[in-house]
């Protein structure tokens, strides 16, 4: 005989079912309550390559959690996602350039080798302030993708090219040719000859380390400075 609590129990086995099939799709939840798709990040194959295709709609404005909590550390409130009702108005102002611009040319003579293609530019590379020596460092490209150079500032604007001992008496940190090149200030490292870490691709071929930089067998190189 059918009975309530049979309804009961076939109606909790089917609430149980949802939600595991609803958590199988999902994956992590973030500290603010999000929670990512099973894939994640997304493959770059489902966004539009072309301006002329609306971009996609990122999971969580789809879904969002009921509370967000905002106590986790800071918020960027560069759109509503975390407001819900304001009496202000939010203005986007038009940056200028700084009177010193360019903070950073081709000044040396292995910046300027080819006279074609002269050039000192941040090119992915990186630039990190530094609290330990209390310093911005930048690390940028060196001529016809010559090698990799290193500059400091106190303020960010005015860049000093110090004397290395990888190639003397350039700033030359990394040398050889190279592509793009990505430094990382990482403050979660506990090894401190560690701190920096470096990614290149030479030609298309994904390389590390040399003179500056010491490499292992996973393709990362690190720094305890940078320089």
């Amino acid at each position: 005989m059918w009975t309530h609590r049979h309804a009961f129990l076939l109606a909790l086995v089917f609430v149980l079912l949802g939600t595991a099939a609803k958590a199988a799709e999902a994956g992590e939840t973030l500290s603010n309550g999000i929670v990512l798709p099973r894939e994640w990040p997304p493959r770059l194959s489902d966004f539009p390559t072309s301006v002329e295709k609306d971009p996609i709609v990122p999971p969580y404005l789809n879904a969002p959690p009921a509370v967000i909590p905002i106590d986790v550390g800071r918020q960027l409130f560069v759109d509503d996602f975390l407001i819900a009702e304001t009496t202000l108005k939010r203005t986007f102002h038009l940056p200028k350039y700084h009177l010193a611009s360019p903070v950073l040319k081709p000044d040396k003579p292995w910046e300027m080798k080819n006279a074609d293609h002269a050039a000192a530019m941040v090119f992915s590379d990186g630039v990190w302030y530094d609290p330990k020596d209390q310093l911005f460092k930048m690390w940028y490209l060196v001529g016809e993708s010559a090698a990799t150079g290193y500059a400091t500032s106190r303020d960010g604007i005015h860049w000093d090219k110090p004397s290395l001992d990888v190639r003397p008496p350039t700033n030359i940190v990394q040398p050889g040719g190279r592509d793009s090149s990505t430094v990382w200030l990482d403050p979660e490292e506990k090894d401190s000859t560690r701190r920096f870490k470096m990614f290149r691709v030479i030609w298309g071929y994904v390389a590390a380390g040399g003179p500056g930089f010491s490499s292992n067998r996973d393709m990362r190189a690190s720094s305890p400075d940078g320089g």
